[in-house]
């Protein structure tokens, strides 16, 4: 300790500390002049860390308030990774027992001031000012042979993460981290961690609702690290309240407005629907998106691997969930959720081929939520999950996907809608990739338009008049293309395929035929006018290559309905499409 001391004075001040003699460099004189140099931004790590050696194993010395008041006094600083030093240092002082035995009582420790009224939500938040003034009073009792742990557990979560000012909070949040993580390494401070488990995670959980975004990911791994300092029955009961406490209404940050629990929750709710509530603890301590995690110094506190490890077993049922919220609305969210499947899912394309099926069954499940954040978010991550696949891939799910869609084409939110369409198209060109008459094997054509031809032909009745169109689009895409293979479909699509004539007729030619003769033009003239428009839409020449195609019997069942449209069919250009295709199909089989 005093090697790293006397290192941090010669790097501070050479020439100060080349006039002293050795006798004068006393443990007083270093932590004095170690606190000077706290000011000097390039020397100040290697003070920090030297204060901190210099106080472990002498926690009782003359000299350990003002390094422990030095070290405290950092929480003004903003720099994160110093923060972090500074809690490496508070966890090496405090765990270390004494080096020597002493009979003598031990000075007082500095003073714990809680705040008048907690900015944070959690520890203490409920007592009384006059309770958490008794709780500060015991944290400083101090007995001979004793460690400073319960001292500084006791200073940083009633004085320091509750602050009202947001770079305190940000420090203790460092601090927290640093001292649960020293304590699972060594396990000198396991039993006092225990002992304020419940304390220090409802601190941390107060935290992730900060608006400061370091300092919410600062809690999210305290948290983790709680949970590996913890027994088995701690972390049964920690679990139990975190759950409870993401899942309430709110746990606001009093101090700012726009501190969010939404990332937080959602990892709680990815936790239990795999039926694995305590892997919100590791999926936390994975989601971190701060720039921090990726500095020098923040290396040693970014993902950890057996965090990794044990989300590995769960992967499976964690993938379908985790890659669905990597699309949600919230921006924080799916930040986060981006960060975590980065970290876990490190080759997403064999990974989502693998487990494409759950993939398939949760975003179908998810296109009918009855939050509009997870019918938009599946939306999205279908159109970026479709393209590509196989029949044999989307099979099992195609008929859901196409009935989901259609509905929420049609959603009572904007946003969803717009969602939808890319989603919607991602899975038309998959239909119409996969029955393409030229390219496509004949099962694998006839089975898409098997599916997918129904669906279509009773969403064209719908109420929607933006659904409909996109159904008679799609329709019209699928007879162009898929060929000889819609044959068996042609009983059913020749009477759509006219009566289609006149419902995409534009209703401004129907207003212009009514006055005609106020136009200049005569009816039988404007009427052939329709007549010829109408042949000349695809329509039209997907109906000429029905009737190419037809057989006997696929005649013979569609004779009922061309003759009920030539009696009841609604619009001329219907009607006279009705007679057309009687008139050719007569002539075909003469």
């Amino acid at each position: 300790a005093t090697s790293t001391a006397t290192a941090a004075t010669t790097e501070g001040d050479n020439d100060e500390a080349a006039g002293r003699s050795e006798e004068e460099m006393t443990k007083h004189s270093v932590v004095a002049h170690l606190a000077s140099l706290l000011r000097r931004e390039k020397v100040r790590t290697t003070a920090v860390r030297a204060l901190g050696q210099l106080v472990a194993g002498d926690p009782h010395a003359p000299f350990r308030n003002a390094a422990l008041l030095a070290i405290l006094g950092m929480h003004t600083v903003k720099d994160v990774e110093l923060q972090l030093v500074v809690g490496d240092a508070l966890a090496t002082l405090a765990m270390s027992p004494p080096r020597q035995a002493s009979s003598a009582p031990p000075p007082a420790l500095p003073r714990i001031k809680p705040p008048e009224a907690p900015a944070v939500t959690g520890t203490g938040a409920d007592a009384t000012l006059a309770e958490r003034t008794a709780d500060a009073a015991t944290a400083c009792e101090l007995a001979a042979g004793d460690t400073l742990l319960r001292y500084v557990l006791g200073r940083v979560l009633l004085q320091h993460v509750v602050a009202w000012a947001p770079l305190e909070r940000q420090a203790g949040a460092a601090w927290l981290l640093a001292l649960l993580r020293q304590a699972a390494k060594s396990g000198g401070g396991e039993l006092a961690v225990r002992t304020a488990a419940g304390r220090i995670q409802a601190a941390l959980v107060g935290l992730l609702a900060d608006s400061n975004e370091a300092t919410q990911e600062l809690a999210s791994k305290g948290l983790s690290a709680l949970f590996d300092c913890c027994d088995e029955a701690s972390r049964a009961t920690i679990l139990q309240e975190l759950v409870a406490g993401l899942q309430s209404s709110r746990a606001a940050n009093a101090s700012a407005s726009g501190g969010e629990m939404a990332t937080y929750k959602e990892l709680s709710e990815i936790a239990t629907s795999v039926g694995q509530p305590a892997l919100v603890y590791k999926l936390m301590e994975c989601a971190a998106s701060s720039a921090v995690w990726n500095t020098r110094k923040g290396v040693a506190f970014a993902l950890a691997e057996q965090s990794r490890d044990a989300l590995e077993p769960h992967l499976p049922s964690l993938l379908p969930t985790l890659f669905r919220y990597t699309f949600d609305p919230n921006p924080r969210v799916a930040n986060a959720m981006r960060q975590l499947w980065a970290a876990l899912v490190p080759d997403p394309k064999p990974a989502l081929t693998k487990h494409l099926q759950p993939v398939l069954e949760h975003l179908c499940a998810s296109l009918g939520d009855r939050l509009w954040r997870g019918r938009e978010s599946a939306c999205l991550a279908l159109a970026e999950l479709l393209p590509g696949r196989t029949l044999a891939e989307l099979s099992p799910t195609l008929a859901r996907l196409l009935t989901a869609l259609l509905r929420v084409l049609d959603d009572v939110k904007e946003t969803v809608r717009k969602a939808a369409e890319p989603a919607w198209r991602a899975v038309s060109s998959a239909c119409v990739r996969l029955s393409d008459g030229g390219r496509a094997l004949a099962s694998d054509a006839e089975a898409v338009l098997e599916i997918a031809l129904p669906i279509l032909l009773d969403g064209v009745l719908l109420p929607s008049e933006e659904v409909r169109a996109v159904c008679t689009k799609q329709l019209l895409k699928l007879v162009q293309g898929s060929g000889k293979h819609v044959g068996p479909h042609t009983p059913r699509l020749v009477p759509f395929l006219i009566e289609s004539l006149s419902s995409n007729e534009s209703s401004a030619l129907t207003y212009m035929q009514q006055h005609a003769p106020g136009l200049g033009v005569s009816a039988g003239t404007f009427e052939a006018a329709r007549v010829a428009a109408a042949r000349a839409s695809p329509a039209h020449a997907a109906l000429e290559q029905c009737l190419a195609i037809m057989d006997d019997a696929q005649v013979g069942a569609t004779v009922p309905r061309l003759s009920e449209i030539l009696v009841r069919g609604t619009g001329l250009p219907a009607r006279c499409g009705a007679a057309r295709v009687v008139l050719q199909l007569a002539r075909d089989r003469q």
